[in-house]
């Protein structure tokens, strides 16, 4: 990200009330590795609406850090934000389309849940109560509180 703030951070202070004044969703940081995006979309979480948060299925290895990561846990982060894809879906191989069809169904009936319902941030990295704990934990509750995800 921008600022030198290192592979964890966000960085381009670009994601302001203002900027939502122009656009419904802002993409919160420049580094797409799925993992530390999932501390960026913790934080940005924090502050602004997953609504307008832009987060997106990338290809691996990511080309900033060299990390790999399944398509399912790509999937699970983008699910926490605006979801769109940020890859070229030709170069997948044949079980991989498939599967991102099924998370794309996946995200169509899930996102009125996500979008429009009640955020919580379960637990993150850190040590709670004696027990360390190297995840993040997310859900969304509908609006009606009868769903979750």
């Amino acid at each position: 990200g921008g600022g030198g703030g290192g592979p964890r951070r966000g960085g381009g202070g670009r994601f302001d009330p203002g900027m939502l004044f122009y656009s419904p969703q802002i993409w919160a940081s420049d580094n797409t590795d799925v993992f530390s995006r999932m501390s960026i979309q913790q934080g940005t979480s924090l502050v602004y609406p997953l609504s307008t948060i832009g987060s997106h299925i990338t290809e691996v290895p990511n080309h900033q850090t060299q990390r790999l990561a399944t398509l399912k846990t790509r999937f699970l982060i983008a699910l926490f934000g605006t979801f769109g894809l940020e890859l070229d879906v030709r170069r997948l191989p044949e079980d991989e389309m498939f599967e991102l069809s099924l998370y794309i169904a996946m995200f169509k009936r899930l996102a009125p849940v996500i979008i429009s319902g009640k955020f919580f941030r379960l637990w993150s990295p850190g040590s709670v109560g004696g027990m360390t704990r190297d995840a993040y934990a997310w859900m969304a509750v509908g609006a009606e509180g009868r769903d979750a995800v």
